[in-house]
């Protein structure tokens, strides 16, 4: 696993700066308890916090789980790395989304109709599939008004 290791911190390393690398170090360094090169999983949330991150209770309940059945209760510097870049592009990508949103919500209602979201995404950027537009309405339409909600429809593209 040297090599997956080495893979790995290549992978991280082309979407970080070295200042944020060395923030993230610096923070590592802080929680590190025992001198063996790893912090607690249940140090993650404040070191997350400590980042300027804010992941929620579920998203952390989550990273925690993972860390406890995967990393026996500890995370090394490119697992730290992994679970920080996992939760800052989450987190950027639904945010610059919503922004985005607010050109198309001018009166700040928070939601889009169907028919009007349709259009706009069959004419802007990635080519989506009938198929695959109907499954986005249908998902974002909760409640099955003609209207999806933004925070709703932000959060289902940036899992895909």
């Amino acid at each position: 696993t040297l090599l997956y290791t080495i893979k790995f911190e290549f992978k991280m390393a082309e979407k970080l700066t070295e200042e944020q690398i060395s923030e993230f170090k610096e923070v590592f360094t802080m929680f590190q308890k025992d001198g063996d090169g790893t912090i607690l999983g249940s140090d993650l949330g404040d070191a997350m916090r400590a980042l300027y991150l804010h992941p929620t209770e579920s998203q952390l309940e989550e990273v925690l789980a993972e860390v406890e059945s995967s990393h026996g209760g500890k995370v090394d510097f490119p697992e730290f790395i992994e679970i920080l870049v996992k939760n800052m592009s989450d987190t950027d990508a639904e945010e610059e989304l919503l922004e985005a949103f607010k050109v198309l919500d001018p009166e700040g209602f928070g939601y889009i109709n169907s028919t009007e979201l349709r259009n706009v995404l069959t004419s802007l950027g990635e080519k989506l599939t009938d198929e695959e537009l109907d499954e986005m309405i249908k998902e974002g339409d909760i409640n099955d008004d003609g209207r999806i909600d933004f925070e709703m429809l932000a959060s289902i593209m940036t899992a895909r």
